[in-house]
């Protein structure tokens, strides 16, 4: 049985930001490689141009440019192509540090997700939404499983949240038809090293030991739970302040009495039954 207790429990690919910094590092790349052709060419000229026996006569027709003069204009053509390379190269530099920057973010997306029964009211005092920021380096395979998660059809259409302590967690993830529940409890994940605190906020998945995660999560509603990072628990993704104010709204009253075994045997039906007034997600959709 996937459970957290308070006392007990002790690269993806990149996103579109990383690839427009390392289309923009090609870009500069390729800039940068025409430019040196093109300032050596005219550099070329220029000094073809500028030898002593081709020389343009002064105006009176007598005599032509001295070496001297020769060697000035020359430098000031060769200063004027390396600050031009310089800045081009600064570019590119640019480029490839943010290029680095982004590889190593890995790729941040948000999924919105509609919600109903708030307060534990139904209707139309009961719905809202709230959005949700993932991060794929803070747990790159937790982050694809809520990725695969979210783009399955049914998943998400009634996810309700059966464990509800205030100050702690809020727990959802099993599947409302207990065959598909029953299917992606075979999906088990290795664990994800953690590099994100479990803050206020943060969105994690349960696990019942070692490399065990499935599709159960919790959203954790507390600061205090970064002890929960010693025990390999790692957040993917986070909510922030103004969309944890829909969260504060989940239903409460039940804490932790729905049988997660009723859940996985008999799925919605069970906690619709005994538990009407849950809080529940019936829609997840990546926007942006």
């Amino acid at each position: 049985m996937t459970k957290i207790t308070r006392n007990t429990m002790g690269k993806l690919r990149m996103t579109r930001s990383s690839d427009r910094a390392v289309g923009l590092f090609l870009s500069l790349s390729v800039s940068f490689v025409s430019s040196r052709a093109v300032e050596r060419r005219l550099l070329s000229v220029g000094e073809s141009s500028l030898r002593v026996g081709s020389l343009p006569k002064s105006n009176n027709g007598e005599g032509t440019f001295t070496r001297q003069q020769q060697q000035q204009q020359t430098k000031q053509i060769k200063n004027s192509v390396m600050c031009r390379l310089a800045l081009i190269g600064l570019a590119l530099a640019c480029a490839l540090v943010a290029a680095f920057a982004a590889a190593q973010d890995g790729g941040v997306w948000k999924v919105k997700f509609d919600v109903q029964y708030l307060d534990g009211k139904e209707g139309e005092d009961g719905n809202g939404s709230f959005v949700m920021e993932v991060h794929d380096a803070w747990a790159p395979l937790g982050a694809a499983r809520w990725k695969e998660m979210v783009q399955s059809p049914t998943f998400f259409k009634d996810i309700r949240f059966f464990r509800a302590v205030r100050g702690f967690v809020l727990q959802a993830g099993i599947a409302a038809d207990p065959q598909e529940a029953a299917q992606w409890r075979s999906k088990v994940l290795t664990d994800d090293p953690v590099v994100h605190s479990n803050k206020r906020g943060t969105v994690t998945f349960a696990t019942s030991g070692a490399n065990s995660r499935t599709t159960q999560f919790f959203i954790n509603l507390a600061d205090r739970n970064t002890f929960l990072d010693g025990m390999g628990f790692s957040p993917f993704g986070v909510i922030d302040a103004e969309n944890m104010k829909v969260v504060d709204r989940f239903y409460f009253g039940f804490a932790e009495k729905p049988n997660q075994g009723l859940i996985q045997s008999q799925g919605a039906a069970y906690l619709g039954r005994e538990f009407p007034q849950l809080t529940r997600i019936v829609n997840a959709q990546i926007i942006e």
